[in-house]
């Protein structure tokens, strides 16, 4: 059988949940199919890591430019279509949407939602995102995977789908406690940990706001961000605000081997999105041992089991006592991490795999 993936996720991440999920399934599938991954022009440092002539690459950007995004998504569109026909597959994987869904189908398409965060969070946010994006993706699709029970049923909620044409596949995660230590000294101190994007429904605001009412927080621990750049002016506003001095919060960046090893030190993980479609991060926090405090929105219980402290993420002053509860505690920090092996044999990238080749093959049988 053969198998070919879009550009689009790789184009649009340079890291991220969504493209380390399509190369951690394409090393396993292409040990039984041929599996061709086809990103000319792209940014990401997961496929940059891969070499293999089943990856067509060209060029790696550092970044997506301004005002050469419809240059890259000519090209890229132009390279897929000729290779699509050279290659003839018989599947098609999208990685991700785009407003031109400039695709002649000539075989079986498979799609993998992620989230409805965009639908939910449309007006609150003013997203730019059309449903008719996603619309023109379902409709063409044989076969729709959706990586959380939550996912599926937000996805039904939205949009007019036919319940068969649906299969959940939960994400896997990579078991490997490698790390790579960081010379700092301020990873020397108790901290609290977020990872990812800071903005909108990731809820960094409430997390902040909660932090800043508890005097016991402030004088015994830091925050360390991971990955979603330095402060920017209206973070460093609010800090002020909130009489938090900035030399509390440190904004970090680097590899899976440098978060794994963030993960380790760090006395506890906060995680106080409004919604997620999957929750990879809890999954890499029990693996490096690390105590989780999580927001109870969208899949992330369903993830995180029913071990680890929840909270509403609308609710400032349970977001810290929930936080006191736990880093305060030796008795709930052992009863989290004596539970955490069990919770993660639920979850790898070679289930992931196998279910999607399932997936695949049931449609080449149609």
């Amino acid at each position: 059988m053969k198998i070919l993936y879009d550009y689009n996720i790789f184009y649009l991440q340079k890291v991220g949940g969504i493209s380390k999920y399509f190369t951690q399934i394409y090393l396993i599938i292409r040990n039984f199919y041929s599996v061709r991954i086809v990103a000319p022009v792209h940014v990401n440092n997961y496929l940059n890591n891969i070499k293999n002539k089943e990856i067509v690459t060209f060029v790696k950007l550092d970044r997506q430019y301004k005002y050469t995004r419809s240059i890259s998504f000519f090209l890229n569109n132009f390279f897929f279509r000729i290779y699509k026909n050279f290659f003839r597959p018989d599947i098609v994987h999208l990685t991700y949407y785009n407003k031109e869904l400039n695709f002649k189908k000539t075989c079986k398409v498979v799609i993998t939602v992620y989230d409805l965060i965009h639908e939910i969070f449309q007006e609150d946010y003013n997203f730019k995102y059309p449903k008719k994006f996603k619309k023109n993706y379902i409709d063409i699709a044989d076969h729709i995977i959706c990586i959380s029970e939550n996912t599926k049923k937000d996805l039904l909620k939205f949009y007019e789908v036919d319940p068969e044409k649906i299969s959940v596949i939960k994400l896997g995660f990579n078991p490997s406690k490698e790390y790579q230590e960081i010379k700092d000294d301020y990873l020397s101190k108790p901290y609290l940990l977020y990872v990812g994007d800071r903005k909108n429904y990731k809820n960094f605001k409430n997390l902040i706001i909660s932090y800043s009412l508890s005097e016991k927080l402030k004088k015994d621990f830091n925050i360390v961000c991971f990955g979603g750049g330095a402060l920017v002016e209206h973070e460093r506003i609010l800090l002020q605000k909130l009489n938090i001095n900035l030399s509390k919060i440190k904004c970090l960046s680097g590899s899976d081997l440098e978060l794994n090893y963030i993960y380790k030190q760090a006395t506890a993980y906060i995680c106080p999105s409004f919604y997620e479609g999957f929750g990879l991060t809890i999954l890499e926090a029990m693996n490096m041992n690390c105590p989780i405090i999580s927001s109870n929105a969208g899949s992330l219980p369903e993830v995180g089991g029913d071990f680890i402290e929840y909270f509403d993420p609308y609710n400032i002053d349970e977001i810290k006592d929930k936080i006191e509860k736990v880093v305060y505690s030796e008795t709930n920090i052992l009863k989290q991490k004596k539970n955490f092996s069990k919770n993660l044999q639920k979850f790898s990238w070679e289930a992931t795999a196998r279910e999607t080749m399932y997936i695949y093959e049931k449609l080449q049988n149609k």
